[in-house]
């Protein structure tokens, strides 16, 4: 009997988690879902733009300026439940999918099955890694996804003076506009248009420095930045926002 009872309560926890995957992720969800966040940012121009043209899915072209932007993010409050705090790293490629410019991400390890299940909905190449780690380290941060007992993705923040702008700053390129994903993830064929909006006032706390990158040596995208390279970026903490990511 207590076996009998147990298993239901499990099957009624499935389906409520279900719904509750279904309405965060349709859009439904009017007040938002990420809350509060604290991320290490960089942009780097790609050393190897053959590797950088095959990374992007034949269904897009190559953009007008190739930009490869990495991240290590502590997602410290999101809604609504079971969307829970969590981890992401993640590797985006600048690209063009007909005529309009925006990204494509190729890599985004996070550490919650109800993340990874809703960005896999949208093409997002989720996947749970073994761990993935945001702490401070002296006056800066240490960001990095380990899977396997190694490291994929490795970003460490020291705070600086940026005397030197990058040239997509200088030139003023743009950085804005969609993702661009296949669905199911990196096979497709359909091609789902993802789009991030604000609707509340969040505070954000920008520190700007240096980050050093290094793309772990057995990711099929390691080759577009040389290990060790050290980039202008950021950190940045935001609190008391409500970003919503859903499909156009």
């Amino acid at each position: 009997m207590k076996r009998r009872l147990f298993t239901k309560a499990l099957k009624i926890a499935g389906i409520i988690i279900v719904i509750g995957i279904i309405l965060l992720f349709c859009g439904c969800n009017e007040k938002g879902n990420f809350i509060s966040d604290k991320k290490i940012m960089a942009i780097a121009q790609p050393d190897n733009l053959g590797l950088y043209r095959r990374l992007l899915p034949q269904q897009f072209e190559m953009p007008s300026h190739p930009l490869v932007g990495l991240a290590v993010v502590d997602y410290t409050e999101v809604r609504p439940w079971p969307f829970t705090r969590y981890q992401e790293g993640y590797i985006v490629l600048r690209a063009s999918y007909k005529g309009q410019e925006g990204w494509h991400c190729i890599f985004m390890p996070v550490t919650k099955r109800v993340a990874m299940w809703g960005g896999r909905k949208m093409g997002f190449p989720k996947n749970i890694p073994d761990r993935i780690t945001l702490e401070p380290d002296g006056d800066g941060w240490r960001g990095e996804v380990i899977n396997e007992g190694t490291s994929r993705l490795l970003l460490t923040f020291k705070p600086g003076e940026v005397k030197d702008e990058p040239v997509y700053i200088k030139e003023k390129w743009e950085l804005g506009g969609p993702v661009f994903q296949l669905v199911p993830p990196a096979k497709g064929p359909k091609v789902e248009v993802v789009k991030s909006t604000e609707l509340g006032k969040p505070q954000i706390k920008t520190t700007y420095g240096f980050v050093t990158v290094t793309i772990g040596a057995s990711e099929p995208s390691a080759d577009l930045v040389k290990p060790g390279t050290i980039l202008p970026g950021m950190f940045e903490i935001k609190t008391g926002g409500s970003g919503v990511l859903k499909p156009e």
